[in-house]
């Protein structure tokens, strides 16, 4: 998939103009080339904003002042949008909804692209299983689920959706070995080669049966021999000797005598990303953090809705039609071929009505809330801005509807589950 916005600025066409030739080119509308453009539409998404500043292209004004440099015309558009604010210096403070929704779902996008690294060749029996594990920095339990991500529904209380995502960093290519000789405190894999000293890894029977486990030993003569004491241990990456973390002396934890050893690297993240109503910001709890387990990073302000579904290809056909995206927990995770998210994102600014004798007929007012893609079946859930029930109060700035939005929606295949499965 790629995407192209145009004109940040106004009065500079020529993106515009190109973008609108190049799609000319890769529908096969000229002739010079049909049979190249046709194999591109093949293998790629294109998404194209022909006018990301429609505002300011809007807006004209002399262009002696806005464009001194520029050889005509004698009237072009402005470069800020009707808020004021120049959309192509607007990455750092992030004012605009259009900034502050790039922000989100770049962010958000990134971290759903990983999903699943380290296990993506799990099978039926092993996804889905509760991965039991234990935390010496945070001590205590810190069991959890082996599935690239898991959506918890806010509908049902109407509420935004969260999702947690889960994948490993491992820089060497070894997601799934077979193992044997299962101990507590070793294993014996059939090539222990690209797991190293501070790697995590999830062992499994082949089903149900998950142990999160860190090795602390690859340094045996025996080309198979793992280990993962609770003692500890020198570090591979940073050379550096320092306690485990994740293997416990005293909790509880199955023995796995023989199975599949799928690894995560040293830094894997279990990131939960969710909107804080107090603030309405975007962000995420990385719950396997060096740090801290529970803190909030925020990424993106203004965000006051967001709504994802799985794509679940029931059939096997290797596509996902509409009937085929649901918030339903998925009972074979490895048909979970993509992830459809929106994101609901608010201005700043109280759109007011035109005075206070004519608050009831306001110059701007929704009349129903923004929709995206899943609508039908999980639409956007609008209250007050500060977050109680709707009341619709006419005139009122707590009233969303005098507030303008942008939805911003994307389908995110889940490739290491894709690349990872027949």
């Amino acid at each position: 998939m790629a995407s192209s916005a145009n004109q940040p600025r106004g009065g500079k066409p020529r993106g515009s103009e190109f973008v609108f030739a190049r799609l000319r080119y890769e529908s096969g509308d000229w002739d010079y080339n049909p049979k190249v453009a046709a194999n591109v539409l093949d293998s790629i998404v294109l998404v194209v904003v022909p006018d990301y500043n429609a505002d300011g292209n809007e807006a004209l004004a002399a262009q002696a002042r806005s464009r001194g440099a520029q050889n005509g015309p004698e009237m072009v558009g402005t470069r800020p949008n009707a808020q004021g604010i120049n959309l192509n210096r607007d990455y750092v403070r992030a004012e605009t909804p259009e900034s502050k929704g790039s922000l989100a779902m770049f962010n958000l996008e990134r971290d759903l692209r990983l999903a699943g690294m380290g296990f993506g060749t799990s099978s039926v029996g092993e996804l889905g299983c509760v991965v039991n594990a234990f935390d010496n920095v945070a001590s205590g339990a810190a069991s959890f689920t082996l599935r690239p991500i898991s959506i918890t529904d806010g509908d049902p209380t109407g509420v935004p959706d969260s999702i947690e995502v889960l994948y490993g960093n491992s820089a060497f290519f070894v997601e799934n070995e077979n193992f044997g000789n299962g101990t507590a405190a070793t294993l014996a894999a059939d090539t222990k080669y690209g797991f190293k000293r501070g790697d995590l890894a999830v062992m499994t029977d082949g089903g149900a049966t998950c142990r999160l486990i860190q090795i602390t030993d690859d340094t045996s003569p025996d080309k198979s021999v793992l280990a993962f004491g609770t003692g500890n241990y020198t570090d591979y990456y940073d050379g550096t000797n320092k306690p485990v973390r994740w293997n416990s002396a005293s909790a509880s934890m199955p023995l796995i005598g023989a199975g599949n050893l799928y690894d995560l690297g040293p830094s894997p993240r279990r990131d939960v990303w969710s909107i804080d109503p107090a603030t309405s910001t975007l962000g995420f709890i990385n719950r396997m953090s060096t740090v801290d387990v529970n803190q909030f990073f925020g990424v993106a302000e203004g965000v006051v809705g967001m709504k994802a579904q799985y794509g679940y290809d029931a059939d096997a056909d290797k596509k996902i039609t509409d009937a085929e995206w649901t918030k339903v927990q998925p009972v074979d995770w490895t048909k979970v071929r993509a992830v459809r998210v929106a994101l609901l994102i608010r201005s700043r600014d109280f759109e007011k009505p035109p005075s206070a004798s004519d608050a009831e007929s306001p110059k701007y007012r929704l009349s129903a809330p923004p929709t995206w893609s899943g609508s039908a079946t999980s639409p956007f859930v609008m209250k007050n801005v500060d977050g109680t029930a709707d009341s619709d109060v006419i005139g009122s700035p707590n009233n969303w509807r005098y507030y303008r939005y942008r939805v911003y929606e994307k389908v995110i295949p889940l490739r290491n589950v894709i690349w990872g499965q027949p």
